[in-house]
């Protein structure tokens, strides 16, 4: 992310991108990215089952573009431990 944030780019389409985003800014998009990676982190830290992390995601982000994504990822992190 930070080698795509050090091109300053000032349109960015994304290919997981929601259809009905209202625009292609890249640093919008950059930003609510950094974000949400934050907020997994931080959920991943409190979180010790797959349905916790989905739950605490889902609770921050009600509309999810590609919910399926999500499970794919806290399955990976925490299925293990489940």
């Amino acid at each position: 992310m930070e080698t795509l944030a050090a091109l300053e780019a000032r349109t960015l389409i994304a290919g997981h991108r929601n259809p009905a985003a209202t625009d292609d800014d890249a640093r919008r998009q950059i930003g609510e990215s950094r974000q949400y990676l934050a907020d997994f982190e931080a959920a991943l830290e409190r979180s010790s089952t797959p349905r916790e992390l989905i739950d605490r995601m889902t609770t921050t982000y009600p509309d999810l573009a590609n919910p399926y994504t999500l499970w794919v990822a806290a399955h990976d992190q925490l299925g293990a431990r489940a």
